[in-house]
C-alpha cells in the first residue's frame, strides 16, 4: 500500500473541514500554517466536555480526548496509530472532492437525494484510481433522507448507497454526523472510525495464519480491562 491512504469525499460543502478534524484529529504542517482554527476543532471533536487537553502553535493543532483508558488506548492520531498516512482532499480537489449545496438538498426529497448523490459517485468512478476510501458524508439537517419506510415503500440510504458503490467497485465509508457527535466516548468513536477506513483501505485487518477448508471462522469483538483483565464483547 502507498504511504498515504487516499480519501476521496462526497459531502454538503461547508462541512468538509469538519471531516478533515474528525478524520485527522491532529494537523501538523512543517512550513505553512495550519489550516484549522481550535475552534473548528473542538467543535468536530464533540466540543470542549470531550478534551482535556488542547496544544496550539502555528503549525500544529493537538486535542487529548477524554476516555475510559481502563478499555481503551489512547487514540494518538491516524498516522501514529497505523503509520499510514491520510491524504484527505480540499475542497478545490476536482477529482476527489464533491460537494453539494446543503440548502438545495434540504428541499429535496429522500429518492431525490439519493438520486443527486449517486449523479456525484459516477463522476468519482471515473477517477476512482485517485481514492482509496470515498467518504459520504450526512449532516444531521438531512437526517429526513435516512430512510423512507411504509406500506408502499422500503427506502434505507445507507443500504442503498453501499449497494449502488459496490457495484462501481468503490469502497465506501459512510459518516452520519449524529454518529460522531453524540455522548459516547469520542475515543472509542475514533477508534472505530478510524479502524474501518484502515480496514477497507487494504482490504483486510487480520486473518488465521492456517485455515482449513472444513472450518467455518467468526470474528468476536471484545475489549480488555487493562486493569483486571474483564472481557465485555
Amino acid at each position: 500500500m502507498s504511504k498515504n491512504m487516499m480519501i476521496g469525499i462526497i459531502a454538503a460543502v461547508v462541512v468538509v473541514l469538519i471531516i478533515v478534524v474528525m478524520m485527522t484529529r491532529k494537523k501538523k504542517t512543517s512550513k505553512e500554517e495550519c489550516p484549522i482554527d481550535a475552534d473548528l476543532l473542538i467543535k468536530a471533536l464533540g466540543g470542549k466536555d470531550n478534551i482535556t487537553a488542547l496544544e496550539a502553535s502555528p503549525s500544529k493543532l493537538k486535542a487529548t480526548l477524554k476516555q475510559d483508558k481502563a478499555f481503551l488506548p489512547e487514540y494518538i492520531g491516524f498516522q501514529d496509530v497505523f503509520r499510514c498516512g491520510l491524504n484527505i482532499p480540499n475542497g478545490n480537489d476536482t477529482k476527489r472532492f464533491k460537494g453539494y449545496s446543503l440548502s438545495d438538498a434540504l428541499k429535496a426529497s429522500a429518492e431525490e437525494f439519493f438520486n443527486g448523490i449517486c449523479r456525484y459517485i459516477d463522476v468519482m468512478e471515473r477517477e476512482k484510481h485517485e481514492f482509496d476510501v470515498l467518504v459520504i458524508y450526512i449532516p444531521n439537517q438531512l437526517s429526513k433522507m435516512r430512510e423512507l419506510k411504509n406500506e408502499n415503500v422500503y427506502f434505507d440510504l445507507h443500504d442503498s448507497l453501499k449497494i449502488y458503490c459496490a457495484g462501481k467497485g468503490i469502497v465506501t465509508q459512510i459518516i452520519e454526523e449524529r454518529s460522531v457527535h453524540t455522548n459516547s466516548d469520542m475515543a472509542k468513536i475514533m477508534w472505530g472510525l478510524s479502524t474501518a477506513i484502515y480496514i477497507k483501505a487494504i482490504g483486510k485487518l487480520w486473518k488465521p495464519k492456517i485455515t482449513r477448508y472444513d472450518t467455518a471462522y467468526i470474528g468476536l469483538s471484545y475489549v480488555q480491562s487493562i486493569k483486571n483483565n474483564e472481557k465485555i464483547s
